[in-house]
């Protein structure tokens, strides 16, 4: 079986790493900060409620970062698969000729005929009920 793709971890990982950590030291320090601001004038600070829940808006946009991959792709090796294309089976419903117009059900009816696909493969159907 041929491979069709391939990927590897981004060189900037690490660099990614180093900066989560610092970046999550000088977050739990201004929230610490926050805290100590509150306790001492026994009043709640809008300021820490929005802190925070950017904080948590960062935290979870670091699991993209933490592991970056870069991904290669080897399409011209498709050709090379010898594993036969399964069949596909195409439904096609119509209710009322109001609704589902007779041009619209011809027009997918072909655009489904027209898939990239051999034509012992490929199954059509279209189910009327009579109205």
């Amino acid at each position: 079986m041929a491979r069709l793709h391939s990927h590897q971890i981004h060189h900037r990982a690490m660099l990614n790493r180093i900066h989560f950590f610092f970046y999550s030291a000088a977050i739990i320090a201004l929230l610490h900060r926050h805290i100590v601001a509150i306790s001492l004038a026994a009043t709640f600070s809008l300021l820490f409620l929005a802190d925070l829940t950017l904080a948590f808006m960062w935290l979870l946009s670091q699991g993209f970062r933490w592991r970056p991959i870069l991904r290669q792709e080897f399409p011209h090796l498709l050709r090379q698969e010898t594993h036969p294309l399964p069949a596909l089976d195409v439904f096609i419903c119509t209710a009322e000729p109001i609704k589902e117009p007779p041009e619209s059900v011809v027009s997918t009816t072909l655009s489904a005929m027209t898939f990239d696909c051999p034509a012992d493969r490929l199954s059509v159907y279209v189910s009327d009920d009579g109205s």
